[in-house]
């Protein structure tokens, strides 16, 4: 689904994203360009049973992410563009991230050009437990918040995030992090 950049109005745009509901055996998703201030509700529906990869692309006006923790395949989530996001917290993760694992099945997790993003909440016990690949890149006012316990991740890329460094140096290595195949400071 894209939009073209014109905007006749928030409200008018998530009229317009709420009609085009997908199938719930869609497998990939990509959302560019869309107006809103928030998404639609059927965006982070648990019953998206078959979608593994998901990517929300230039939504300037948004000034949350959606909650999508509890998507239930996802394995890729790119998320980029999303200018006016300066805190990623609890909501990120569903609402109710105590009953299950969020982001349970996700593999690789990107976070692109989110030039206002300051503070990223990982309070959510047992979240990524699958992750491998983290990659934040072009988010210069990031400073606050690595998720402290991927047990998986494996691949760590920071471009334009220098801050985070030190956080990263800070984080515990399980067994299977430990030998970190790719990990790239710029």
């Amino acid at each position: 689904m894209t939009w073209d950049g014109y905007t006749d109005g928030t409200l008018h745009e998530r009229k317009v994203l709420e009609r085009f509901e997908p199938s719930e055996n869609v497998k990939q998703l990509v959302i560019t360009g869309y107006g809103g201030t928030t998404f639609s509700g059927w965006l982070v529906k648990s019953s998206f049973s078959n979608m593994v990869k998901l990517t929300l692309s230039g939504c300037k006006n948004c000034i949350s992410l959606p909650p999508m923790g509890q998507l239930p395949s996802v394995e890729e989530l790119q998320i980029e563009g999303f200018d006016i996001v300066e805190a990623v917290s609890s909501e990120f993760y569903g609402s109710d991230p105590s009953m299950e694992k969020p982001f349970k099945s996700l593999k690789i997790l990107k976070f692109e050009g989110m030039r206002n993003w300051q503070e990223w909440k990982t309070d959510v016990g047992g979240a990524y437990p699958h992750l491998a690949e983290l990659r934040i890149r072009h988010c210069p006012k990031l400073t606050n918040g690595l998720p402290s316990h991927l047990p998986c991740c494996c691949g760590f890329i920071f471009k334009n995030v220098r801050s985070l460094w030190f956080q990263f140096q800070r984080l515990p290595c399980s067994p299977k992090s430990k030998y970190l195949r790719a990990m790239k400071v710029v």
